[in-house]
């Protein structure tokens, strides 16, 4: 891109050179002619590459559902997303049980299908035996939530 600008910028320069020394001269609007269709050539130049590439990969939607997106952006959204719901949840089950954020872990698992973030399921720590006590009352609320989780007991870790 740096050498295409500097392209643009040379061809400018040498035709503005060109126009000055020229100036008054009978050749002047031929040359301002040929300085113009040399700039637009070296300007249209980026066409050249498009066109010879597939032109139709330009705006090629995945065939199918399940396409593959970006393994980047993908994995960053799901990171992001499980980590986003991770602190709802916990948030939401500490507030209405009275445990605190150390005596209990969600985790939910999430996935990619067609281009939306879909919860597959989530396990659920409880690392205190006021957590353990708590047990339905947690797998209530986040049944509410539509979340149907599978829980884990571990103590001291």
């Amino acid at each position: 891109m740096n050498a295409y600008l500097f392209t643009l910028i040379l061809i400018c320069a040498i035709s503005g050179a060109l126009l000055y020394l020229l100036k008054d001269s009978k050749f002047e609007k031929h040359v301002r002619y040929l300085c113009c269709l040399v700039l637009l050539a070296a300007a249209a130049s980026p066409l050249k590459t498009i066109l010879k590439s597939d032109p139709s990969a330009l705006f090629q939607i995945p065939s199918s559902p399940g396409a593959e997106y970006s393994s980047g952006f993908s994995s960053l959204l799901l990171q992001k997303s499980e980590e986003s719901l991770k602190a709802e949840l916990t948030t939401l089950v500490c507030e209405k049980t009275g445990l605190s954020d150390d005596e209990i872990e969600l985790i939910p698992t999430l996935r990619i299908e067609e281009a939306n973030v879909v919860l597959e399921g989530t396990v659920c720590r409880l690392k205190s035996a006021g957590a353990v006590m708590n047990r339905e009352k947690i797998r209530e609320l986040l049944k509410q939530q539509g979340i149907d989780a599978q829980f884990e007991e571990r103590f001291g870790g």
